[in-house]
């Protein structure tokens, strides 16, 4: 186990373990009565991956925003579609230099694994949105 900082100072624990369904990493959000959880999970073979770690940590930044909104709009195409493009966004960002070959190959993973029905043109579009706003807003961004 190790942590990870969400908001650049609150600590999420992160799990070696292997997650459902084939993904190579996993967030795992809870709200105990009043008090939201998260906890991330990533496959052996991903652990020190920091990039796909960042996109973990955008959902769980996403719940923390808004935990309630964040579980029923998940629950709708479009709002999963939101907040995978944000995660991936982030990942991609986090590279630090644009590469087509990895964006297309994030389009496709949005496309394929997610079970949305949007055509991949118009996922590349919201993805391409995303990460306009996400480099934005980095410290460094001009």
């Amino acid at each position: 186990m190790k942590f990870a900082k969400a908001f650049g100072w609150f600590p999420v624990p992160v799990f070696r373990s292997v997650p459902a369904g084939g993904f190579k990493g996993y967030t795992r959000i809870l709200t105990l009565m009043v008090i939201p959880l998260a906890w991330i999970k990533l496959h052996p073979d991903y652990w020190d991956d920091e990039h796909l770690l960042e996109h973990e940590l955008q959902h769980v930044e996403d719940y923390f925003r808004h935990p309630w909104f964040y579980w029923l709009r998940y629950k709708t195409p479009e709002g999963r579609l939101h907040y995978e493009a944000r995660a991936y966004a982030r990942q991609y960002a986090s590279y630090g230099e644009k590469n087509f070959v990895r964006f297309n190959q994030f389009v496709d993973l949005i496309c394929e694994r997610y079970g949305l029905n949007f055509d991949r043109s118009f996922v590349f579009f919201i993805l391409e949105k995303e990460v306009e706003k996400y480099i934005s807003m980095m410290p460094n961004s001009k």
